[in-house]
């Protein structure tokens, strides 16, 4: 599937990673190839959650790090000032490179998110850059600005990527 998502990207599959998974009995693929559209659209539209890609830095150490922020009610560009309802940790001491496939599991509800960025490095903001799942559900991810989204205690955490 995600080849034929890198088919309608202009991507040759060799460049677009595959995370090998397993979810369960709960997965279900779509019935049929997804398109990426040409403007942000939820997969599905009754669901308001989603998840933020942030990289953060600690104000008083200077320690970096990245992680996955999730909202029950993700409003691209309005989130900005909210705290998340939940996170986990990618990455701590160094900036991880989002363009590499990955997963990561929320310790609070055992949720695994996984991504899978495409290949191009010249996709501009709010344009589809992936796709994620959580094995309940699909996501497109967008590229967002790296602009601020949150602080919490020393740290700020910039958004640089968002999915829904």
């Amino acid at each position: 599937m995600l080849e034929a998502l890198a088919l309608n990207k202009g991507i040759q599959p060799s460049d677009t990673p595959i995370v090998k998974r397993s979810c369960g009995s709960v997965v279900s693929a779509p019935s049929k190839p997804l398109i990426p559209p040409l403007t942000p659209v939820r997969l599905n539209p009754s669901n308001k959650d989603g998840n933020y890609f942030v990289n953060c830095k600690n104000r008083v150490t200077g320690v970096v790090s990245s992680g996955i922020a999730f909202y029950w009610n993700l409003n691209p560009g309005n989130n900005v000032g909210q705290q998340p309802d939940d996170y986990v940790d990618v990455s701590q001491g160094w900036y991880i490179n989002w363009k590499q496939p990955g997963q990561v599991t929320f310790p609070t509800t055992g949720t695994t998110v996984h991504w899978t960025v495409f290949g191009n490095t010249m996709v501009n903001v709010d344009q589809t850059a992936g796709y994620a799942d959580n094995c309940y559900e699909h996501f497109w991810m967008y590229k967002d600005a790296g602009n601020w989204l949150y602080s919490v205690d020393d740290w700020d955490c910039n958004s640089q990527y968002w999915a829904f």
